[in-house]
């Protein structure tokens, strides 16, 4: 695919429009178009490329920053760290470690502790970030012919990332750049604007993005499902089989490469198991009640801002501003639908829970609001706006209603894992004097576990680890784990257990740490009590 990328305020869009003065000229224009690829080409202005890059720098930069300052980061941030790290040990995720980000995710996050600074990672989350904001912003611009709205949009994308995913360092925003660059290659494919040997570069970035956050394989398998139905429509059977043939050759690359490795260290098995079965189908990440839960993460979205565009979705909408949209809005819809069970399920007010869905319900909201705009213009004026602008006017008006809302996220985003550091402050010394006793004390043979909700013990002590399942909340939150996780401390796989006194424990751990281990005393440590094996 080509693109122009010619600095310009606006980019000149051929468009139909129902209040367009339909010339004999425009008519035959019109007539030559119908059915044949799109005519549209989006350029990024040099000025909003410098926007999309300092918004990028800026999100980046604390989403990589802050995570390292150990207070500030969450559960799921923590052990994703903490996987990486261990990696640079010798201890594999999947198969050491229990783990659900992609084995190309963790390589990266241990390379950046290999070459000694976080800063490596930095460079990476910025690139995501840019590389996200941008293909975002060429969506938008395609789908609406107004690049000002792209802009406003790419905002509100860096904003909901920052304050949903505060913090970083969650695999799907390392993927994102891949699915939105999928997201974008479909659009133009919708509208017949793509070679069909094209799906090759598809189905090799399908295979990269699975390989750092495997539960993008849902958008790569529907948006071939989809593909593959728009083909019956127009009949291109033949054409359908081929462009599989491509898709396949094309992410047999990857995953082939991927698999050498996976077996090679023998945690193929473990890896489908733990990032494809378990990550696919278990919701829960925490421990919150699930209706109260339930309701927070459907008044996020609802505030974010991620679904008003449901509101509008089966209404009858002005024209399109290109042939493409009824079926870009439609999979929009659908992938929405699959990734909001990931959320409302997850037991956790924490926001980071609707990153999967994020870019789905943005972009319909921004669909939804252009054609609110676009039919009130038509009802109250004849005179159209020229192509490309914006009526500012009125697009504040419609935003400034929804726009108190994200900001409420906004803050409540920033604000829930700051309280959450806050709270766990008095921890810090205790966990800190823990990690230090138990390197001196524990021998290399011998292993532990911590009762905890953050893994900065055995980050600090570089210890191994008695259980795959390193904390009993997190991926310890299922039930079936959750039995897991119990039979293998009722074994006495532990020489050493710390027990954070505020956590509780079941009746049978009580009884099995007062038979067979023996509390020892470490001076100055008042919130954990660490046993040792009899």
């Amino acid at each position: 695919m080509k693109y122009n990328e010619r600095s310009q305020d606006m980019t000149d869009f051929s468009q139909t429009d129902v209040t367009r003065h339909y010339s004999r000229t425009a008519k035959l224009n019109e007539e030559k178009t119908i059915g044949k690829p799109s005519p549209y080409k989006v350029s990024i202005s040099g000025k909003h490329r410098f926007y999309l890059f300092i918004f990028s720098l800026l999100v980046g930069a604390i989403n990589v920053g802050l995570p390292v300052l150990n207070s500030l980061a969450n559960l799921t941030q923590s052990q994703h760290l903490y996987t990486g790290l261990m990696l640079t040990k010798g201890l594999l995720p999947y198969g050491d470690i229990f783990a659900t980000g992609g084995i190309l995710y963790y390589a990266l996050v241990a390379a950046s502790y290999v070459l000694g600074s976080s800063a490596w990672l930095t460079v990476v989350q910025v690139l995501a970030f840019y590389v996200s904001g941008a293909y975002f912003y060429r969506l938008v611009a395609y789908l609406t012919h107004k690049q000002d709205l792209a802009l406003v949009a790419s905002l509100s994308f860096y904003l909901l990332n920052l304050s949903m995913g505060f913090g970083g360092l969650y695999p799907v925003q390392f993927a994102l750049p891949f699915v939105l660059i999928g997201l974008w290659f479909l659009t133009k494919y919708f509208h017949q604007s793509t070679p069909d040997e094209s799906f090759m570069l598809y189905g090799f970035l399908g295979a990269i993005s699975i390989l750092l956050e495997p539960r993008t394989l849902t958008f790569w398998f529907l948006s071939a499902v989809f593909v593959f139905i728009v083909n019956l429509r127009r009949k291109e059977k033949a054409k359908g089989v081929y462009q599989l043939l491509c898709l396949i050759f094309g992410s047999i690359l990857v995953f082939y490469s991927g698999a050498y490795f996976l077996i090679n260290l023998q945690i193929l098995s473990p890896y489908f198991s733990q990032a494809i079965i378990y990550h696919l189908s278990v919701l829960v990440r925490g421990t919150a009640d699930l209706w109260q839960s339930l309701g927070a993460q459907l008044l996020l979205a609802l505030f974010g801002g991620l679904l008003l565009g449901l509101l509008g979705f089966l209404k009858k909408f002005e024209p399109e501003a290109t042939k493409s949209s009824p079926l870009v809005r439609g999979f929009l819809f659908l992938m929405l639908l699959v990734s909001l069970p990931y959320a409302l399920g997850a037991q956790t007010f924490e926001p980071y829970a609707l990153l999967d869905g994020l870019i789905y319900g943005l972009l319909l909201t921004v669909l939804w609001l252009n054609q609110r705009q676009e039919k009130v213009k038509q009802s109250h004026s004849h005179r159209r706006v020229k192509a490309g602008q914006v009526d500012g006017r009125l697009f504040a008006k419609l935003l400034k209603s929804h726009l108190y809302l994200p900001i409420l996220v906004f803050v409540f985003g920033i604000a829930y894992p700051i309280w959450q550091a806050f709270d766990q402050q008095k921890f810090v010394a205790d966990r800190i004097r823990i990690a230090q006793y138990l390197k001196k004390t524990v021998t290399e043979d011998e292993k532990i576990y911590v009762w905890d909700n953050q893994p900065k013990i055995y980050a600090d002590s570089q210890l191994t680890p008695s259980s795959q399942l390193i904390l009993p909340v997190g991926y310890a939150s299922s039930s079936m784990n959750n039995k897991t996780l119990e039979d293998e401390l009722l074994q006495n796989q532990a020489n050493y257990i710390v027990v954070n006194k505020q956590m509780k424990l079941s009746d049978d751990l009580k009884k099995d740490l007062q038979t067979n281990y023996k509390a020892l005393s470490v001076a100055k440590v008042s919130n954990f009590t660490v046993y040792q094996l009899k």
